[in-house]
């Protein structure tokens, strides 16, 4: 009977296949080459279902196949599964139902991490650093991060019971009520040296635009600013029409911005300012980083192509692709990549295939072969093949193999959790320094729940294991290795003290958050952060700002 039953849906999702072909492809051999293909498909899963030795689980193998097939193009072009329609509808609209609670597995335990201020998790007094150990009778063993994003959300309205472990290690519970949750855009704004405008725009969804224009507007109003930093550090971008109506801000209207190009006549466009614009003449800084992607590659790429804006921090992510998501069959969709787009130099952001990231996807070589030569408004000098390069570069705190482990594995986070739970208050985020007494016990902290694996340990393991393999365990070899690592240990200490800068302003973060949420992370950075410093120090210096937008 299931046979039968399978048999018949892949009849019903065949028809249509074929149905369209007859209609789309004009080349006879990419019909024969198509139409054969899909029948070889057909023939396998028809053989799967009959003679494999277990049962075929056949929406999760086609939903695999379709997206290994889908890898094969971009990593952009993405296949939704009805049951994964909410994650899209999220990433293009930042609401969904929730808890206002943000979830990492940390040590394999699920931990809560940040907290969204007045929502119903922090009302309802679960903390950051608590665990959770149950939701809605389910228990978390086996169990992934999607796993737990999927459980706790749901409608706006409905009521979910957690368990946690509190701060004693003592399990409480907890029944609360989803609530709508909206990320904004821009999450924080205010004036800095009393003229200064500072945005932090978290994202281009919809009215992105018009948050940054309000919030600029009202930093206005208090005071005649006198600069702008629009920071789109980790922004990971949104709606290009959005990026397009921020750079609207600075430049005169009828500005053209960004070209798409693409195959399809439909997927050929360009875009240009539609409204006069704040100010053309106030000073504007962006800064950026490594995770700044898509939409804040345009705006970046674009003041900085029209000479409007002096770029600060690392080199962006690379994406310089445009998706268009269509509707499928069963509430499904296919967010599918129709274009490139172009900023005012002709450069396309798009990082070429050849460069080489890290692994957290950051571009750490690019040959020169793929790199062209474009030129600004002023005659300035800029490249294509690599995302966007700042005009003034700082290296990010955790540019070193050292510093990035302490944050991949929440080291910063663990020590902070535990600050907190022993100092009850401290003071507020703008005035707040991470004393040395602090520091000797974060030094102290890392000797026991931390260890640097790094890329040399790494190599130094494989090649003592051949080694060996090949010396039948040979004792001299053991000896003489283990005295590397010893040596190697001796780093660690090193590290802490040579990166000791970097280390507290990433501890200050953490430390912050506990306290504070985002809004004092983010007023903590602005102390802190050389990317803000420099800008501010460009910012008052009019002389120095106007001769990095000139062809010297």
């Amino acid at each position: 009977m299931k046979k039968t039953k399978f048999l018949k849906l892949f009849i019903l999702l065949l028809i249509p296949i074929f149905t369209l072909l007859s209609f789309t492809f004009q080349n006879e051999d990419d019909d024969f080459d198509l139409i054969k293909n899909l029948e070889i498909y057909h023939a396998i899963f028809k053989e799967l279902r009959i003679n494999y030795v277990d049962e075929v689980n056949v929406a999760n193998l086609i939903t695999y196949s379709i997206e290994q097939m889908l890898k094969q193009l971009d990593p952009f072009t993405i296949y939704y599964p009805e049951n994964k329609v909410e994650d899209y509808t999220f990433m293009n609209t930042g609401e969904y139902g929730g808890i206002g609670a943000t979830v990492e597995k940390i040590d394999n335990k699920f931990i809560v991490t940040d907290i969204i201020l007045n929502m119903c998790a922090d009302k309802a007094g679960i903390q950051i650093g608590n665990e959770i150990v149950e939701i809605e009778t389910n228990s978390l063993i086996n169990k992934s991060l999607e796993d737990i994003n999927i459980l706790l959300r749901g409608e706006p309205g409905s009521e979910i019971n957690i368990k946690l472990l509190n701060a004693e290690n003592k399990k409480i519970e907890k029944t609360l009520t989803r609530e709508k949750i909206q990320t904004k855009n821009v999450s924080y704004s205010n004036l800095i040296n009393e003229n200064i405008a500072y945005v932090k725009l978290e994202n281009f969804m919809f009215n992105a635009s018009q948050e940054v224009a309000e919030a600029i507007e009202e930093m206005n109003k208090k005071n005649k600013i006198q600069g702008v930093i629009i920071d789109l550090r980790s922004n990971p971008g949104g709606l290009l029409t959005e990026a397009v109506n921020i750079v609207n801000l600075f430049v005169p209207k009828n500005t053209e911005i960004v070209k798409m190009k693409g195959q399809a006549i439909s997927s050929n466009k360009t875009f240009y300012t539609n409204y006069e614009p704040f100010s053309i003449t106030v000073p504007v800084i962006v800064l950026i980083n490594s995770r700044s992607a898509s939409a804040s590659e345009i705006v970046a790429g674009a003041l900085q192509d029209l000479d409007r804006a002096v770029v600060i921090g690392q080199r962006s992510y690379g994406k310089g692709l445009v998706q268009l998501t269509k509707d499928l069959a069963y509430n499904t969709k296919l967010k599918i990549t129709m274009a490139k787009y172009y900023i005012p130099s002709g450069r396309c952001v798009q990082a070429n295939d050849a460069v080489t990231r890290d692994k957290n996807h950051k571009i750490i070589n690019i040959p020169d072969s793929v790199i062209n030569k474009f030129l600004t408004k002023n005659g300035r000098n800029v490249y294509d093949g690599a995302g966007i390069y700042p005009d003034i570069y700082i290296p990010e705190s955790t540019d070193h193999e050292f510093i990035d482990s302490l944050n991949s594995n929440f080291v910063f986070f663990k020590f902070a959790y535990n600050f907190h739970k022993t100092n009850p208050t401290i003071e507020n985020a703008e005035t707040f320094t991470i004393q040395d007494d602090t520091y000797n016990q974060f030094v102290e902290f890392t000797k026991t729940n931390f260890v640097f694996y790094s890329s040399t340990n790494q190599k130094i393991a494989e090649l003592e294991k051949e080694l060996q393999l090949e010396d039948n365990k040979n004792e001299q070899i053991t000896q003489k290795f283990q005295e590397i690592q010893t040596i190697l240990k001796t780093q660690e200490t090193q590290y802490l003290e040579k990166y000791k800068t970097n280390i507290i302003n990433l501890l200050g973060q953490e430390i912050i958050k506990q306290y504070y949420f985002k809004e004092g992370y983010i007023e903590y950075d602005l102390k802190n952060a050389d990317e803000i410093k420099k800008a501010i120090e460009i910012l008052t210096d009019i002389n120095t700002y106007n001769k990095l937008l000139k062809n010297d």
